[in-house]
């Protein structure tokens, strides 16, 4: 099998540096295993930095240096025609199935090749996120298109697999399986306490992890609530918050126009790599997005043998039993994340067993053998479907 991914992972367009490849980069050498190349079409701003190159023998990375998402498009199908040809491919995969979705289809159409479309992502018809951007509204029907016309569909949540079954897209073709977690074992056995050394100076004595990008969906509008309810009562509670963003200078100068920025430690970008120390070190961890695809960032947390409390997105309760593992509360709901909090971070031996708890699904569901052979399973049954009979 030869596959052609068209992608908006910039990461994977930028070359390895001194620790080797990047986090999306593994989950794609991963993937190699069972594919005999595969050539990847990126996003990427229109700048020299990003040039093609052979991330291994078997990858080929081709950055499209688009000025615009509009540009991306023609770039896309431009790029992927000559990809198809000069490779051979025989099967086109798109990221989400909006953007990439269309030049994927596209391609589809015009060469005869079975469509593979990654909607992981709980975009299509939530209102959250239709609410974000007007044209998300064009998206959406667009979305519902592509994902009818794809000869797979790829979810990783069982709420993101009810819901292609509600919008029509026949059950034969949706694929719920998980990301494989690169170094899945060092949120496990990571070593927290240099981190609780340098974050909890006076007056601080527990610490609560957000990690995320500054970006509307993460919802930084409740973040800062939940912070100035737990901080009213605990004052020597504080949160970590690990990430970066287009907004973040925004949110930065909201967390001081609310008064939370006193209870707050902005870390900026955190490497792949450091992540699980950041998670050894915390006393609970905190998700209060208003939609997702199924989030990582919580799935750390159980390798990690936190307990956690998370908005009811897409894909928590695959990961958190409400009251067993942490707890599961409603989009926006401030009052309701912060008790939670309070109750993780005044009863420790509670909270160990919900880490616990919350590791034993992880470690049931994150197989990494399942998960690979879930793939192969994936592309070559639309493989052979297309091919089977000389088509």
């Amino acid at each position: 099998m030869r596959l052609l991914n068209i992608s908006l992972s910039t990461p994977m367009a930028r070359k390895p540096g001194p620790r080797g490849p990047n986090d999306p980069q593994l989950h794609q050498i991963a993937y190699s295993s069972f594919f005999e190349k595969m050539i990847y079409v990126i996003k990427t701003p229109d700048s020299p930095e990003y040039e093609p190159f052979d991330l291994t023998d078997k990858i080929r990375i081709v950055p499209s240096r688009s000025a615009s998402r509009w540009a991306f498009l023609k770039h896309a199908a431009a790029l992927g025609s000559r990809a198809i040809r000069e490779h051979g491919v025989n099967i086109i995969a798109a990221q989400e199935p909006f953007g990439t979705g269309a030049a994927g289809l596209l391609l589809s159409r015009r060469f005869g090749l079975p469509l593979c479309v990654h909607n992981v992502n709980d975009a299509i018809d939530n209102p959250q996120w239709l609410a974000e951007e007007p044209v998300n509204r064009i998206m959406n029907p667009l979305g519902k298109f592509v994902l009818h016309r794809a000869g797979a569909v790829r979810v990783d949540s069982v709420s993101e697999a009810e819901k292609m079954a509600r919008i029509g897209v026949p059950p034969a073709r949706v694929h719920n399986i998980q990301f494989i977690v690169n170094e899945a074992d060092s949120f496990t056995s990571a070593d927290g306490s240099e981190i609780r050394q340098q974050i909890l100076v006076e007056p601080f004595t527990q610490f609560v992890l957000f990690v995320g990008r500054f970006e509307p969906q993460k919802d930084f509008e409740t973040l800062f609530a939940v912070v100035r309810e737990v901080a009213s009562n605990k004052p020597h509670v504080r949160f970590v918050v690990a990430g970066s963003g287009k907004r973040e200078a925004e949110y930065r100068a909201l967390a001081e126009k609310t008064g939370a920025a006193r209870n707050v430690l902005f870390t900026g970008w955190v490497d792949y790599f450091d992540l699980p120390k950041y998670y050894a070190g915390a006393d609970a961890f905190l998700l209060c997005s208003v939609h997702e695809t199924n989030p990582r960032v919580v799935i750390f947390s159980r390798l990690a043998q936190k307990a956690a409390v998370a908005t009811d997105v897409s894909g928590v309760r695959d990961f958190i039993e409400d009251g067993v593992s942490g707890f599961v509360r409603p989009l926006k709901d401030a009052p309701g994340l912060a008790q939670a909090l309070m109750h993780i971070l005044d009863d420790p031996e509670r909270a160990a067993a919900m880490g616990r708890a919350g590791f034993e699904t992880a470690q049931r569901i994150l197989d990494r053998g399942h998960i690979l052979a879930q793939m192969e399973s994936m592309y070559r049954g639309i493989f052979e479907e297309r091919f089977a009979n000389g088509r």
